[in-house]
């Protein structure tokens, strides 16, 4: 029989953690108070060649939809390992669940970046940030 600490063990184990890219750009005659953003995330995967390890990036691009007086870049990765399971689950673990582990850290850094003198701090909402993604 298995003991309950087996039973919780999970297959997605994150191994570590970094960004590569945290970039807040403000042009000077940023005037406005109240600044509407635009925002693009993105996601991208490698796999190593033994099919266990993957690096799951989260890109987050925003910028100032009027004129660009604000633009913000920053890029997380995670790489993650994946104990042997089913093929359709081992692909939500990897497209989705791992998005939902770096998504905190992303709007964190964020919230970090924006928390400048004459601009409004962003907190994006919590979200499902794997259902941003189709496939």
């Amino acid at each position: 029989m298995e003991t309950s600490a087996e039973l919780q063990k999970s297959v997605l184990k994150l191994e570590n953690l970094y960004f590569t890219e945290c970039s807040f750009t403000r042009r000077e005659d940023l005037s406005k108070k109240e600044i509407e953003y635009n925002y693009n995330f993105k996601r991208e995967i490698t796999e190593s060649e033994d099919k266990q390890h993957f690096k799951v990036a989260l890109c987050l691009n925003m910028d100032e939809r009027e004129n660009k007086a604000v633009e913000i870049n920053i890029r997380i990765v995670g790489c993650f390992t994946v104990e042997a399971i089913d093929e359709k689950a081992k692909d939500v673990l990897i497209k989705k669940n791992s998005l939902t582990v770096l998504f905190p850290y992303l709007r964190s850094q964020l919230c970090l970046l924006t928390s400048q003198p004459g601009i409004q701090q962003i907190m994006l909402p919590i979200v499902n940030v794997a259902e941003m993604f189709t496939d």
